[in-house]
Parts: C-alpha cells; sequence; structure tokens
C-alpha cells in the first residue's frame, strides 16, 4: 500500500486502519458465509478487498460504505472459492446489477434505508427456500389439511382457526391440530438450512 496514494485520497495510513478494524465485521460474516474460517488466503483477498473499498469509496456512490464494502469483498471471495473449483459456484453481485436476468431492476431500487445488499440477498434467498419447503410439505398432505393450509396462507397466515373451520366444513380443533402439526412440520424440514 502506497502512501502516497492514501494522501491522494486524503486518506492516512492510520485513517485507513481504523476504517479497515472498524469495518472488519464485514470481512468475518462474509467468510463464515463462505465457510472460509480456516482459509488464509480467504482471509488474505477479503482484508485486501476491504482495503480497496476504502481506497476506492466516495460520495458518488449511491450505496453506503458498508453496502460497497461488502459487494467488495462477496466478489473477492468469490473469485477465491471459483479459484478453488469447488463445485457450486456463487456469482458475483454488485448493487447495481439487474436482479434476474429478465429484470431491469437493480438491487439498490430494492434496498429499504438501512438495508445492504448482502441482507437482501439473504432475505431473497431464505423467501425461495421457505417457498419451496412450504410448497413440499403441502404437497404431502391429505385435499382437506391442504385446503386448511392454503386458506392460512392465503389470509397472511392471519386468519382464525373458528373462520377456516366454517370455510372447509370441519371442526375448529381439527383446523387447530393440522396447523400446529404442520407448523412442527415446517420446523422439522427447515432445520439446519436457515435459522428460525
Amino acid at each position: 500500500m502506497q502512501l502516497i496514494k492514501l494522501e491522494e485520497q486524503g486518506l492516512t495510513a492510520q485513517e485507513l486502519n481504523d476504517i479497515i478494524e472498524v469495518n472488519m465485521g464485514l470481512v468475518k460474516r462474509q467468510i463464515r458465509r463462505f465457510d472460509m474460517w480456516h482459509d488464509a488466503e480467504a482471509w488474505s483477498q477479503a482484508t485486501e478487498a476491504l482495503m480497496r473499498a476504502a481506497q476506492t469509496y466516495d460520495d458518488t456512490h449511491v450505496a453506503k460504505f458498508s453496502t460497497y464494502a461488502t459487494a467488495c469483498i462477496y466478489n473477492a471471495l468469490c473469485g477465491h472459492y471459483n479459484s478453488l473449483h469447488l463445485k457450486t459456484r456463487p456469482e458475483p453481485y454488485s448493487y447495481n446489477a439487474p436482479v434476474d436476468s429478465e429484470d431491469v431492476d437493480t438491487y439498490e431500487d430494492f434496498l429499504t434505508d438501512g438495508e445492504t445488499i448482502e441482507t437482501f440477498v439473504d432475505k431473497r434467498e431464505r423467501t425461495t427456500l421457505l417457498s419451496k419447503v412450504l410448497k413440499e410439505e403441502i404437497d404431502k398432505l391429505p385435499d382437506l389439511k391442504q385446503r386448511i393450509i392454503y386458506l392460512w396462507e392465503e389470509n397472511d397466515f392471519k386468519v382464525s382457526d373458528t373462520a377456516i373451520a366454517e370455510e372447509v366444513g370441519c371442526s375448529q380443533s381439527y383446523v387447530s391440530f393440522t396447523l400446529k402439526v404442520f407448523c412442527n412440520n415446517m420446523r422439522k424440514a427447515l432445520k439446519g438450512k436457515i435459522e428460525l
């Protein structure tokens, strides 16, 4: 790292070290995400990415520094992960990249105040997994229980057991029992896949 380059940007070596120290949690989170806790090269590349982010970030960026730095770290770790020739390769993301191949919307279009690209992508991945497991668990049920779950889901999981019972033509206790068993089965199916 050249001090001259840092001074051109108005950063001293101490200021850069302070930025890195304060934001080291971003590196740790991405290392944990890739399950590379014991990979020294991953730590090195992630820390270098954080340094580059600190050096290249300025007020013209739309995203906050933490969002920008997280994207830089994630992309550096994607490169390292891919270089290890692992079977599953994560795709790099950018806060101004299209969300889907068909979409013209970018990640930053969906970010709310205080939300980072990482939390948005995490929520999206969790929602996709949750929807998949929900469908799988519903498909295992007989027709009457499926109708109960669909009514519950269609009403944002806020409809009363009595209202569902009246709609499907069964007892309220049967609906309560069905929902309780279904929730337990969902917990079991999601255990270890996402934090509940």
